[in-house]
């Protein structure tokens, strides 16, 4: 009876303990707006500064009928940089540094040949090929740290060896060093690498620690990306026993040894899915069963980013997450309209005081024939669009001389900027003519200015789509 007492005051402790941990995730659940980055694009490491890798796509013909061309690059500051490649390669880079300089791998029809490295200078990106191990036939970078030190790993048909690189010391074989032969898949900012099997420190080969054993009807990561923070902490998709494996989110926590699943959501081949971050906190940034999730460390699950947007961005659907940086900001995916946004998720609060509010957004739009081809996509038929805006403060007074910031945007790559401002009525209409049959035709607000007052991006209507018809 008494151990029974015992074992029942226990658990009512485990369960309190649990709901207050719970109630702490909870109460650090953050509402997000967005910043736009770009159109059609896509992009999943980003750094302090906040420049974003990734890749966008253009049309070669007006009519968008050719095949559309894919362009690697980085978003900084300045703009879009293309990054180049070397003949016979394509460029797929894998992680960027504060100072903007990026790491990856310069891949061929069978995937990563070369490990390289892409500089900023002069107003556009320098391509370097980092080579390969002695005796090996292909190399691989995965991740820099804040020195500046690039990790990855060098292969041939019979095996594999890690490698550091740096400047000074050109491609250096960590195992002449005594680190283990893993394959590593990440470098946290202070040097932790997550390798295969092992987690280690770059300046202390007596680091090397195992992972501890997977969960019950899981098996070790290996071969499988993952992403480590300076604790030792890990992010990564462990796969299931059976032959063909389901893969699920795990956080691992170094100094316990424990596994945790952050997702009862499985991943195969026919959803999109992958590591964004993990941070020193512990909190893991991805995306499962290609929806973008965040679990807020040390111990929360998975929840959807979707569901921690703004209401004020009306339908707007996280598909992707990637990297999460020290200010909060995420880069992501963002359906707005039918279509995917590259852009930033910002972390916001409610407007206190001289609030903007974008009350009301509606959209109308018209499909214009080619009198010469009546109800046929030529170049000469046309969409005729029309957003009118109504901005109010809290209390829903009209607000006049509001200069307004919009982008219309289209299924394929209309991203066109433009800017007005609002009437003694607080209303603006902005109009936009272009080619038709573009799918879907929406419009993002994204600043809206008048001296002493700023925009409330947790109220409101700030984006809006029509599909134009006859």
């Amino acid at each position: 009876m008494f151990k029974s007492t015992r074992r029942a005051k226990r658990a009512r402790v485990a369960a309190l303990s649990a709901l207050a941990l719970t109630a702490a995730w909870a109460a650090q659940a953050q509402t997000y707006a967005i910043e736009f980055v770009d159109s059609p694009a896509s992009g999943s490491r980003m750094n302090a500064s906040g420049a974003i890798v990734g890749a966008w796509t253009t049309w070669p013909c007006a009519d968008h009928q050719c095949i559309p061309q894919s362009h690697v690059g980085v978003w900084r500051a300045e703009g879009r940089f293309e990054l180049p490649t070397l003949p016979g390669y394509t460029a797929s880079p894998a992680a960027i540094a504060a100072g903007g300089l990026v790491v990856g791998s310069l891949s061929d029809f069978l995937g990563p040949a070369r490990a390289a490295i892409w500089q900023f200078a002069g107003g556009a990106y320098q391509v370097t090929d980092l080579g390969v191990l002695p005796g090996m036939t292909r190399a691989q970078a995965v991740g820099i740290d804040a020195t500046g030190r690039v990790v990855g790993f060098s292969s041939a048909p019979l095996g594999w060896k890690p490698f550091v690189w740096t400047a000074a010391t050109g491609m250096v074989d960590l195992t002449l060093a005594g680190f283990p032969a893993d394959r590593p898949w990440d470098v946290s900012p202070e040097g932790r690498v997550s390798a295969d099997d092992h987690s280690y420190h770059l300046d202390d080969v007596n680091s090397v620690r195992p992972f501890a054993a997977p969960p019950p009807g899981f098996r070790a990561a290996t071969g499988v990306r993952s992403r480590i923070n300076d604790h030792g902490d890990l992010a990564v998709f462990l796969g299931t026993t059976v032959s063909d494996p389901l893969y699920y989110l795990h956080r691992y926590t170094a100094a316990t040894g424990a596994w945790q699943l952050l997702s009862g959501s499985p991943n195969g081949n026919l959803s999109r899915w992958g590591i964004g971050s993990i941070d020193a906190g512990a909190t893991v940034v991805a995306t499962v069963t290609s929806t973008a999730v965040r679990a807020q460390g040390p111990g929360g699950t998975a929840q959807s980013l979707g569901s921690q947007m703004s209401p004020a961005y009306v339908d707007a659907f996280v598909s992707t997450a990637g990297e999460e940086i020290a200010d909060g900001r995420i880069v992501a995916s963002v359906f707005i309209g039918r279509s995917p946004r590259l852009a930033r998720l910002a972390p916001v609060q409610a407007c206190v005081g001289a609030c903007l509010r974008v009350a009301s957004l509606v959209m109308t739009g018209v499909f214009v024939d080619d009198p010469k081809n009546p109800g046929s996509c030529t170049p000469k038929a046309r969409n005729r669009i029309k957003a009118r805006l109504r901005v109010t403060d809290a209390a829903g007074n009209p607000q006049a001389g509001v200069k307004i910031q919009a982008r219309y945007l289209d299924d394929y790559d209309l991203n066109r900027p433009l800017t007005g401002r609002t009437n003694s009525n607080g209303e603006l209409t902005l109009k936009h003519e272009g080619p038709a049959c573009v799918g879907a035709v929406a419009l993002l607000v994204e600043k809206a200015s008048l001296p002493g007052w700023k925009l409330d991006r947790t109220q409101g209507v700030l984006n809006g789509q029509v599909i134009p018809l006859p």
